[in-house]
């Protein structure tokens, strides 16, 4: 039977808040709603044609009956002009978190990253200058200029314009200039089509009268070099800016496959001992739609020991359509970017018609990859002037959109317009700028018709003394033996291992001793040497010979049948043994670099970032193996696309 017992419940303690406390509290509650939401009825579309759903947390309903309190010392914003009451704060934050600035950063897991970026918004490092605005007027002066140009003289020629875009070049400006303020050596860009001309005439300055040349469906390869080339929006640059060695590279058309190729090359520029960073610029749709990005085959593995490159700065160029399809055909989420919150990766929407906003957005874009080593996001919205092409009809499909564009004066002149108001620039000095790039385009065409390509850009730089084979060289005999006494100690080598790193008892007798035992046989007849034996001999003669050895792969350190085991697992503490990291001086006297990765689950990325990994040395070996034989169709478009 049961015995009904009665608890009595603890007392309980009334919360006692003082009135600043609860001040406090609603500080708080305000501050973070503006951080977090603001970006949402943040003015962001330079068309005006984005009507926002008001965001009830924002609303000054839910903070009026406190704006007349004043200010408690709470410590909760960085703003250079403290608030004196609760109501100058709210207009302090609708007018920072609400204007051409949206910041995404409340979903970031460190709050010191989140502090930061607060501190940067609320209370910016940089100051936008008169002459910094003048700059930027005359990067996207000189591109609009361009653009007019060629469709004046190759009124059919796709050229993919950057119109409407053009915030782009004081973005990409800044960054550069921001990075070389940290003492970055090299930026390496990878970009698609759009805008991409004119960044090469202008920032990168890439020879005019070569891409004339070009637009006018000739080579750029001398005629001593057998082979095809590409279109010309697909162009590389590289160039020396403020201190800067800037690389653009060759891209497909195929959108974003470019991404893990720009950052392979930077990592290793990084592994050689430079201070690299990659830049790369998006367009809307294909962010978050095709690609690398969207299934985080290139997102994923960002912060991976043997594939991070301590932050990407990535632009995405948001002309609010893709090709002929709306966003909301086109993607399931409220931004393209929203798939980077997935991975931990701050946001930055900013307004393309607001110079000095874009200016800061870039500013801290490249702060914060520099102070955390991670990738950051700017969603540069913008709109597209024309087509997809300038022979395409927009209005078969947008009518809307571009009944706004077409009346809408260009981004260029209205900037001019602005500063000219403003007293810092005047309409001669606009004319004789317009005239001055005129006269030198004009020049450039009457260069173009007599200029011949004596050298090929891809051999310059590492590459240098590389040449195209002729069939002579094809068919000369080539001498790639090793001395058996050499090929015995390296594959005596690949399974030293020291006492102090216990292996598995398995491996100890089934690999270790068996590899030892075939080599250490007297009669030469009797060493059978297999595939992984044979494969050590090859790779640690490359060392010896001076070359690095980079292979990468899903789970290539064992081997998928247990095979290679390039590394040995401590079994007390899990720490990977290389035995070719530990190589006598003899047989790497020039120490090498020998790195076997293990990839995350990815071939279209992972051998995207191989391939961009061996175009910074010719003398390395970089291999992606393919886990089975039929798993290389998963990286198609790498094989097919990318040279």
């Amino acid at each position: 039977m049961l015995r009904s017992v009665t608890r009595l419940a603890a007392p309980v303690r009334a919360r006692m808040y003082t009135t600043s406390s609860v001040e406090s509290l609603a500080v708080r509650s305000m501050v973070s709603s503006f951080r977090r939401l603001g970006h949402l009825e943040a003015r962001l579309d330079p068309l005006g044609r984005e009507a926002h759903m008001p965001v009830e947390e924002l609303a000054p309903s839910s903070f009026s009956p406190l704006f007349a309190k004043p200010m408690p010392s709470a410590g909760e914003v960085f703003f250079p002009n403290a608030p004196t009451d609760m109501k100058a704060l709210y207009d302090q934050l609708r007018t920072t978190y609400c204007g051409s600035l949206g910041v995404e950063m409340e979903h970031l897991k460190l709050k010191s990253e989140r502090d930061w970026l607060a501190s940067q918004v609320e209370h910016p490092s940089l100051t936008v200058t008169p002459s910094m605005e003048r700059n930027a007027w005359t990067s996207m002066q000189t591109a609009e200029t361009f653009e007019h140009f060629l469709a004046k003289k190759f009124s059919s020629f796709k050229r993919y314009s950057g119109e409407g875009a053009e915030a782009m070049m004081p973005a990409i400006q800044t960054i550069l200039d921001t990075a070389s303020q940290h003492g970055t050596s090299d930026v390496v860009i990878g970009m698609p089509h759009r805008g991409r001309l004119a960044l090469l005439v202008g920032i990168l300055k890439y020879p005019v009268h070569q891409l004339l040349r070009k637009v006018q469906g000739f080579t750029d390869f001398p005629e001593h070099i057998l082979g095809l080339d590409d279109v010309s929006s697909h162009i590389a640059q590289s160039v020396d800016i403020n201190g800067v060695h800037v690389s653009l590279l060759h891209n497909p058309s195929h959108l974003e496959i470019i991404n893990p190729v720009t950052t392979g090359k930077v990592r290793a520029k990084q592994d050689s001992g430079k201070n690299a960073m990659a830049l790369l610029l998006h367009g809307d749709a294909a962010f978050s739609g095709q690609g690398c990005v969207p299934e985080g085959e290139w997102f994923q593995p960002t912060q991976l020991p043997s594939f991070k490159t301590d932050g990407t700065v990535h632009i995405v160029v948001n002309n609010q359509v893709g090709f002929t399809t709306t966003k909301h055909d086109g993607r399931s989420t409220t931004y393209s970017t929203d798939v980077a919150k997935g991975f931990d990766i701050p946001v930055l929407h900013v307004n393309g018609e607001d110079i000095p906003a874009v200016i800061r957005a870039a500013h801290i874009a490249t702060n914060f990859r520099h102070k955390f080593k991670k990738d950051i996001v700017i969603d540069l919205i913008v709109y597209r002037r024309h087509g997809h092409n300038e022979v395409d009809e927009p209005r078969f499909t947008q009518p809307g959109m571009y009944s706004a564009i077409t009346t809408r004066p260009s981004l260029p002149a209205q900037y001019g317009a602005h500063l000219i108001e403003q007293k810092l620039l005047t309409p001669a000095k606009v004319d004789a700028l317009k005239t001055k790039l005129n006269a030198h385009l004009e020049q450039e065409l009457v260069k173009s018709a007599t200029y011949v390509p004596t050298t090929v850009e891809a051999f310059e730089g590492n590459w240098k003394g590389m040449r195209q084979p002729t069939t002579a060289d094809m068919q000369a005999p080539v001498d790639t033996g090793v001395d058996k006494t050499v090929l015995q100690a390296i594959g005596v080598a690949s399974v030293t291992v020291p006492p102090s790193v216990p292996v598995h008892n398995r491996l100890e007798r089934t690999h270790i001793q068996t590899r030892l035992a075939t080599l250490s046989k007297a009669n030469e007849s009797e060493i059978k040497v297999d595939w992984a034996t044979a494969e050590a001999m090859a790779f640690g003669s490359l060392l010896r010979d001076g070359h690095s050895v980079r292979l990468a792969g899903q789970d290539c350190r064992r081997g998928t049948f247990s095979h290679r085991h390039a590394a040995f697992t401590d079994q007390t503490t899990d720490q990977h043994y290389f035995p070719f990291r530990h190589l006598p001086t003899d047989l790497n006297p020039t120490n090498r670099r020998f790195d076997v990765v293990n990839s995350n689950l990815s071939e279209l990325a992972v051998m995207g970032f191989e391939l961009g990994y061996s175009w910074e040395d010719p003398r390395a070996l970089v291999v992606w193996e393919a886990q089975f034989g039929d798993f290389f169709n998963g990286a198609q478009i790498v094989i097919d696309q990318v040279r």
